[in-house]
């Protein structure tokens, strides 16, 4: 069974240095007429594409307990060069993240 960097590497015809997950979490906006951007999403999008990184696929997961609603986005990336494969991709102090749910429904292994 070939590796899921040799998979990306023969489908794309680009080699990555790595292949990493980021996760992302958007909270439920409030009922609105209008549709919603969610900018910060954006910013980190633009930040890891800037450092070397190519997004590779994106899925989602919506989840609603009793404490927050919201969606889960999961992006698998490559890097595309030895300094984006050495990132650490801790954006919490640059964008004003949360490291952890707050929701004591969401359990979290260490």
């Amino acid at each position: 069974m070939k590796s899921l960097l040799e998979k990306f590497s023969l489908n794309s015809g680009q080699n990555y240095y790595a292949i990493k997950t980021f996760t992302y979490f958007v909270p439920a906006p409030t009922q609105r007429q209008n549709g919603y951007r969610e900018k910060e999403l954006d910013k980190i999008v633009y930040e890891l594409t800037q450092y070397g990184h190519a997004v590779l696929n994106i899925q989602t997961q919506a989840i609603s307990t009793s404490e927050t609603s919201g969606m889960w986005i999961i992006f698998l990336l490559g890097a595309l060069n030895k300094e984006a494969a050495k990132l650490d991709l801790d954006f919490h102090e640059k964008f004003g993240l949360a490291q952890h749910s707050n929701d004591s429904d969401i359990v979290l292994d260490n």
